[in-house]
């Protein structure tokens, strides 16, 4: 993150050890640009929210004043790849029923800018339809077979991003056997 600290008048003592910083994180290659105007590179160690302020009485200006605090910048550092885990209502991946739906959920680590249906591949046969989102986190949809068969479905790699702009991982595949097929049965008799 490059900074920028811009004063209101010239001063005789500010240094980078005048920079507080809360949230983990190494501020290096701080420099003198003008008489008003000072830069520094701020590198994160580790994500989540780091802020970086000036105190008050920090530097002094020619006449011996000290600085009023500086505002708090604030910024969320995010280097994580979002998840996203496929499940059903109705069972567990692998299982088998006649259902004529499958309600999905698709639960993701954190919130996502462009999740959408297209995203998600159905192999099998059927129609992915109701896709919706429920909350930040949670989204819906309903699988509709077009046939018996093993359907499986899952979401690529790189398929959505946060609002970082990290892609996603893979999700898991999710299974299910839709078998509408009544079992039938034979007698016979050996004499």
């Amino acid at each position: 993150l490059s900074l920028t600290f811009t004063l209101s008048e010239p001063t005789i003592d500010f240094t980078q050890s005048d920079i507080t910083i809360n949230g983990c994180g190494l501020m290096s290659s701080f420099a003198k640009i003008s008489d008003l105007t000072y830069s520094a590179t701020f590198t994160p160690s580790g994500d989540g929210l780091k802020s970086i302020s000036v105190n008050d009485d920090a530097f002094l200006d020619f006449a011996s004043n000290g600085n009023l605090a500086s505002n708090v910048f604030e910024w969320t550092y995010d280097s994580s790849r979002p998840t996203i885990t496929i499940s059903a209502s109705e069972g567990v991946s692998g299982f088998s029923s006649n259902d004529a739906v499958l309600s999905l959920t698709f639960t993701l680590s954190e919130s996502a800018i462009d999740f959408v249906a297209s995203d998600i591949t159905l192999n099998g046969g059927g129609s992915l339809t109701s896709f919706e989102q429920i909350s930040d986190l949670t989204y819906n949809a309903i699988l509709t077979p077009d046939g018996e068969s093993m359907k499986s479905f899952f979401v690529g790699e790189n398929m959505f991003k946060d609002g970082a702009s990290n892609g996603n991982l893979v999700s898991n595949t999710f299974e299910w056997t839709y078998d509408k097929t009544r079992p039938t049965i034979t007698l016979t008799a050996t004499e």
